[in-house]
């Protein structure tokens, strides 16, 4: 008896959750904004011009000897 109360809740809940997606699904899709677009290739290029400059300021705060390994480490 209880199990299968457990599967009626669990049922229920996924309705509720779902239901609203089956409408969303229908609905056109928002045009795209060419300047959302370049933000995001230039936020994009930012991130990758920051990693081997982070490298960069770890191996700079660490003992020459063991700048290569922070580095490497910072990269990964």
């Amino acid at each position: 008896m209880q199990s299968r109360r457990r599967y009626l809740r669990t049922g229920m809940w996924l309705v509720f959750l779902l239901a609203p997606m089956m409408g969303w699904a229908q609905e056109e899709a928002p045009a795209t904004d060419p300047g959302d677009t370049a933000w995001l290739l230039t936020s994009a290029a930012f991130v990758l011009l920051m990693t081997p400059g982070l490298a960069l300021f770890y191996g700079g705060m660490c003992a020459a000897r063991t700048s290569s390994g922070r580095s490497c480490t910072a990269l990964s």
